[in-house]
């Protein structure tokens, strides 16, 4: 519970879908992604591409264990390992001048920071008053 919560404007905060919903017309995303990767055109429409990327994951976990017994000293170990990866891209569907469509891997282009800033800075307030509480309870 906190105590001090702290508030702030987060008007400016939006969600990935309503970042992407910004771009309504061909001029709106030249002007933020530029030329596309590639374009394709089918059906009246224009399917424009933006490779973004490649990412990688990788995990490693290594176990090992040593022993000695009267009969004699011994190890053993184990080691594994995995990579994964995925391209990050954007694809706008257009017809005409308008963006009739969008769908994007591996991106997010979502904008919550301030909320988590705020909050973290009410939970100092309150770390720091009950420091404070209890430093004067002990001098009691």
């Amino acid at each position: 519970m906190l105590l001090f919560p702290v508030y702030g404007d987060t008007s400016s905060d939006y969600t990935h879908s309503e970042y992407m919903a910004r771009f309504k017309t061909k001029n709106d995303v030249l002007s933020t992604f530029g030329p596309p990767n590639s374009k394709e055109v089918s059906d009246g429409f224009e399917y424009w591409s933006y490779n973004k990327g490649t990412v990688q994951n990788s995990y490693a976990r290594a176990t090992g264990n040593a022993y000695n017994t009267n009969y004699g000293v011994g190890a053993n170990a184990n080691a594994y390992g995995s990579t994964s990866s995925y391209e990050k891209s954007i694809r706008f569907t257009i017809q005409g001048n308008r963006v009739t469509r969008w769908s994007t891997a591996g991106m997010d282009y979502s904008n919550d920071d301030q909320f988590t800033v705020l909050f973290c800075a009410g939970l100092l307030v309150d770390f720091l008053a009950t420091v404070l509480v209890l430093a004067g309870l002990g001098e009691i």
